[in-house]
């Protein structure tokens, strides 16, 4: 009897255990629900201030930069619609003054005037990524030099900010941890590689296995000024990706308007600016020019953008409420999984700070699972990249052709939103689909209103002038309050998720309420 009795509760283990996973598995389900609905969020987590600041301000970049490039396309919006695209681009995309470049040009060259023109404001509208490196860096080092005047000469403990030396010794002791962590994984994954590949890499891990940031650093002055140069490298690197992406699509227009021409018979003369011809030698000789800055800026700012993401990703899929696992944080299958311990726990927690603290505008308010940490610097820029070549290079084809090829992509675009959802929060994601709705009723009703237009050239016309003058206006009342009301709606849950963030700690709101 003891034996059968034995035998059963062996059986009976496993499924007691089987039970006990479930039960935990729907214990979590239901905690992670509960916390979605209070916070509004996918991921159950409460938005920060800086991380609804910075998706709302993602959004409506980006619906306002994609909805003014209608304006270039060849269609007699009415003037009220026009002045809501040229008020759009003025705010979302900053540029150059050309007018105020046309005179300094005919200035510096009085004999010859304007000739050449285009040339002089591509190149100077190339150096505008440049301008955004040089100046920051210049203002940021100069802060950075007064700041270690400051910590050599005088004892404000304010500003630059000091830290005791308790602070420092636990400091140092956690970046050793995380160099013991980053070695040791380094080294295992040389392993793994070899395993895997059955031969060694061509550059050992360990040659480039970086060492914690307070390496050489022995002292506490040397600790305040370390803290001093991370502080103002930070700030110089945010303010470097801020300017580059809002400057993004106007760079992006300049570039690739160089490449559409017009033809005439068998004549052919740039669109940006006609006195110059595309079968010229002048002409020519700069195509190659073009192409090398469509490939650094088009596709090299998100590309730089991609990498640097790619190098805080495992940190970024990282949650620190759960324990360290293949799953969390997800690597490649090629690429070996952590191991829970506490320097690898320190090593992830200072890969996600650091994406957090100097890189946030790239990713923060998307989900930090899968690729969405990627959405912006590849879906959405690709996105306006898409829109820029659709609207410059086929304004010598048909323009309903243009309007249909921008309307397919648009809808790509939001296809892939709504399989991705890569906002963490409901009401993110929700404006993020609006706004591409609004986009493209914006280029459905532009359609309309072209082929109203050809309507009235043709034979067959069955409107008067007049009646044709009254639909154009009526669509254009369309278009005017389809993006009044999306601005309105996101101004008012901006407010709304704004407020209840504050609040959420002390009241409990359902932020999916909201919209």
């Amino acid at each position: 009897d003891e034996e059968e009795e034995e035998e059963e509760e062996e059986e009976e283990a496993p499924m007691k255990v089987t039970a006990t996973v479930e039960a935990v598995h729907v214990d979590h389900a239901i905690a992670k629900y509960k916390a979605q609905k209070k916070y509004g969020t996918y991921s159950g987590k409460q938005l920060s201030h800086k991380e609804v600041l910075t998706g709302m301000f993602r959004i409506l970049a980006a619906y306002l930069q994609v909805t003014a490039l209608a304006q270039a396309v060849p269609i007699e919006w009415p003037e009220a619609v026009l002045t809501i695209f040229r008020g759009m681009e003025r705010i979302s995309s900053p540029s150059l003054s050309m007018t105020s470049v046309d005179c300094a040009i005919a200035k510096d060259d009085p004999a010859n005037g304007n000739g050449g023109a285009f040339y002089k404001k591509f190149y100077t509208m190339m150096a505008v990524p440049l301008a955004a490196v040089g100046v920051p860096f210049l203002i940021y080092g100069t802060y950075y030099i007064v700041g270690i005047m400051a910590i050599g000469c005088c004892g404000c403990k304010k500003w630059p900010a000091r830290k005791t030396k308790e602070a420092f010794k636990h400091a140092k002791m956690l970046d050793d941890m995380y160099t013991e962590a980053r070695t040791s994984r380094d080294e295992a994954a040389d392993k793994h590689y070899e395993e895997r590949n059955k031969r060694k890499r061509r550059v050992n891990l360990r040659i480039l296995r970086r060492k914690g940031r307070l390496y050489n650093v022995k002292t506490l002055a040397q600790y305040d000024a370390f803290r001093h140069w991370n502080r103002t490298a930070n700030r110089y690197l945010i303010t470097v990706i801020l300017i580059l992406f809002l400057f993004y699509t106007t760079i992006s227009k300049s570039i690739v308007s160089a490449f559409a021409c017009q033809k005439f018979g068998e004549e052919a003369y740039l669109i940006a600016d006609f006195s110059v011809d595309c079968n010229g030698e002048e002409y020519l000789n700069f195509v190659p020019n073009a192409m090398f800055f469509f490939v650094i800026y088009c596709l090299g700012i998100p590309y730089a953008a991609y990498r640097i993401l790619r190098r805080y990703i495992d940190g970024i899929h990282y949650d620190p409420m759960r324990a360290i696992s293949p799953e969390n944080p997800k690597t490649p299958g090629h690429e070996l999984d952590y191991v829970e311990n506490d320097a690898t726990r320190i090593l992830l927690m200072r890969e996600k700070h650091t994406s957090h603290q100097s890189f946030g505008f790239l990713w923060q308010g998307l989900n930090e699972k899968g690729h969405a940490p990627y959405w912006e610097a590849s879906a959405v820029t690709l996105r306006k990249l898409f829109m820029i070549f659709i609207v410059m290079m086929f304004q010598d084809s048909n323009k309903n052709i243009q309007m249909v090829i921008a309307l397919m992509g648009l809808f790509v675009f939001t296809a892939c939103h709504i399989n991705v959802k890569p906002y963490d929060s409901f009401v993110h994601d929700k404006l993020e689909i609006l706004s591409l709705f609004v986009s493209q009723a914006t280029m459905f009703v532009g359609l309309i209103a072209n082929f109203l237009k050809d309507d009235q050239k043709s034979d067959r016309r069955n409107l008067t002038e007049v009646e044709a003058e009254n639909w154009n206006l009526a669509l254009g009342g369309v278009i005017v309050f389809c993006n009044l009301i999306f601005m309105l709606l996101s101004s008012s849950s901006f407010f709304f998720l704004y407020v209840s963030t504050w609040y959420a700690t002390f009241i409990e709101i359902p932020i999916h309420y909201i919209i």
